[in-house]
């Protein structure tokens, strides 16, 4: 069961939102109720900024609503429980508020699939990849901010190696095992990485080949998508979502029709996948690769 701040949040939101609709209360009510702006109320019901909304606004929001006082209470106790720190709130000031947002998610995702036609996923990385990549994701970042990005990354890893009932799936195009990103012995590190995370059971690494051809990630672009698992309580599971990184932010997508789309995207891109055992026979052959062209040229005539 999804538990802490995180589900709290999104609980609280999706909860104070529906009471709202079910009530026909404009949004431009409930603004003046609190006295937010619009785009602040849109953020809090969208769930897309934390902390989430205050006791205060709950209790006004709710009586607005005509909430029962049982449904108050228990809303209340939501808005409290979201305002915690969690283990990622030391990390924040290094991170933008969108990707703090995904770590918390994929900490309690029962699955996740990742498609990346150019990168290597982040839970994937090792730090030497990590270190070269991140002055290009994070350009501002400070030779310590560097660093604590390589500890935040040890930390959102440790999940893929203790927590079995997690089920991990990427979906790469061969491009991403191509880009030389920090060099070839960089990148032959990362291929051998690659295929030993493949051997774990939770974990599975399929890659598009080069002559696949036309198929449904090439319109998607890079997502991740997230199951959570099912609540006692039916109506309080965690919907699925989709996260889509954009240049300056990224889009969390949690409507049926969005959701429905990318899983379609999701199946699309696994027909032309190669399975497990071929695919980590491709990573080899390319770490192989990898692991030649960074040798030095013989001295000298063949014995």
């Amino acid at each position: 069961m999804m538990t802490g701040s995180l589900a709290a949040h999104r609980m609280l939101v999706r909860e104070l939102k529906k009471l709202r609709e079910r009530a026909g209360v404009p949004v431009k009510t409930a603004c003046q109720a609190i006295q937010v702006a619009p785009q602040t109320f849109w953020r809090m019901e969208a769930g897309q900024s934390r902390p989430t909304a205050k006791e205060l606004y709950v209790g006004i929001l709710c009586e607005l609503y005509g909430a029962t006082d049982a449904v108050t209470g228990h809303l209340t106790t939501l808005a409290t429980e979201a305002r915690k720190p969690d283990q990622w709130c030391s990390f924040r000031d290094i991170i933008p508020e969108h990707l703090t947002l995904l770590i918390t998610l994929e900490e309690t995702a029962q699955r996740v699939t990742t498609f990346q036609p150019d990168l290597i996923p982040d839970l994937l990385r090792t730090a030497e990849y990590q270190h070269a990549i991140t002055p290009v994701e994070f350009p501002d970042h400070t030779p310590d901010d560097l660093e604590q990005m390589l500890d935040l990354l040890e930390l959102r890893q440790a999940r893929l190696h203790t927590d079995t009932e997690l089920e991990f799936q990427a979906l790469l195009c061969e491009t991403a095992l191509r880009n030389p990103v920090g060099g070839p012995e960089v990148m032959a590190d990362q291929l051998h990485h690659l295929a030993t995370l493949g051997d774990r059971p939770n974990v599975s690494i399929r890659i598009v080949p080069e002559y696949a051809g036309c198929h449904a990630g090439m319109t998607t672009g890079s997502f991740t998508s997230m199951e959570f698992p099912t609540h006692p309580t039916s109506h309080l599971t965690e919907p699925p979502l989709v996260y889509v990184p954009c240049a300056t932010g990224a889009h969390y997508l949690d409507d049926d029709s969005a959701v429905t789309r990318y899983r379609a995207a999701i199946s699309g891109i696994r027909r032309v996948a190669l399975d497990e055992t071929a695919s980590r026979q491709l990573l080899l052959e390319i770490m192989h690769e990898r692991r030649n062209s960074d040798r030095p040229a013989a001295v000298g005539g063949a014995a």
